[in-house]
């Protein structure tokens, strides 16, 4: 009796390898919000917390940890005619 090896069995699959994009230094990517609807947006610098929460509508959150003293300011971009459009802009915000 001549046995084959089981993966030679099965037929074969075309596997593609996911082409990925080289991430700058400095800068990190989150795959797992890709695509969710934002609720809210919030910035705390008191003296107990310094975060940002992005809260989305599916009852998640993506939660930054600010660790060191700082100033936020804030921009709010059009960018849908391919040319940067200020919204609106926030005054910085200081940790207190």
């Amino acid at each position: 009796m001549n046995r084959q090896p089981h993966a030679k069995n099965q037929p074969h699959k075309n596997i593609k390898a996911k082409k990925q994009t080289p991430v700058p230094r400095g800068c990190m990517l989150f795959p797992p919000v890709n695509g969710k609807q934002v609720e809210s947006v919030e910035l705390w610098l008191d003296s107990d917390e310094r975060v940002i929460i992005i809260s989305f509508q599916d009852r998640t959150c993506l939660h930054f940890g600010l660790m060191c003293d700082l100033a936020v300011n804030a921009d709010y971009f059009d960018w849908r005619s391919g040319e940067q459009r200020v919204m609106k802009r926030w005054p910085p915000v200081r940790r207190t």
